[in-house]
């Protein structure tokens, strides 16, 4: 039974050398039960319940990964973030943080007080003299100092706006730093085009 130990600690080898996360589940599943294999062999049974625990626990794991990474079908909401900002994330995720939003239809000239952070999903948004246009966010500054800054905005035509409050769309981003390092991209990008096209009017 040497082989079974053998090849329980060459794929456990194995695991230390793949990056992907169900991969390495898999190869300790594999190795759990070659381990079990070598213990049985020998009525070592402590060993056996333990690896089999272990076992347990990396297929409810690689359960909840499946569920994460399974594909669904998208909103015209969830959508425009995938394919906006987060297309890198599992559409799992951007269910999620769709669930977290309100989506605002404003009609022609109509006005809204928005607090914590919107995109604009359609449209264009007057808040006081600038023009906020479908694909710009509202309330960055308000997002990265962490202060809950009310804005009302006013519409000349159509508009939709997804938002977010604070505490829910901080608890959705500090999930997972993945979630947290897209939003802060796509939030210094849209300053960065702000700050540019300022520039250039001024220009």
């Amino acid at each position: 039974m040497a082989w079974a130990l053998h090849g329980a600690n060459i794929l456990i080898l194995c695991s230390f050398l793949v990056r992907d996360i169900l991969a390495l589940r898999l190869l300790s599943i594999g190795a759990g039960i070659l381990f079990c294999t070598y213990f049985f062999a020998h009525d070592m049974i402590e060993p056996i319940v333990w690896n089999t625990l272990f076992s347990i626990v990396n297929v409810v794991q690689i359960g909840r990964m499946w569920m994460q990474r399974r594909k669904i079908p998208l909103t015209d909401e969830e959508r425009f973030l995938y394919e906006g900002y987060f297309s890198s994330l599992h559409a799992f995720d951007i269910r999620a943080l769709c669930k977290e939003a309100h989506v605002h239809r404003i009609k022609n000239k109509d006005s809204i007080t928005l607090s914590g952070l919107g995109v604009i999903f359609d449209g264009d948004l007057r808040i006081e003299d600038e023009v906020i246009s479908k694909g710009s966010f509202v309330g960055v500054r308000s997002f990265l100092e962490r202060k809950d800054i009310s804005m009302e905005g006013i519409v000349d035509q159509d508009v939709i706006c997804i938002q977010w409050s604070m505490s829910s769309l901080r608890t959705w981003a500090d999930h997972d730093p993945n979630r947290n390092n897209l939003l802060l991209r796509a939030l210094s990008n849209d300053l960065l085009s702000k700050v540019s096209h300022v520039q250039s009017a001024k220009e």
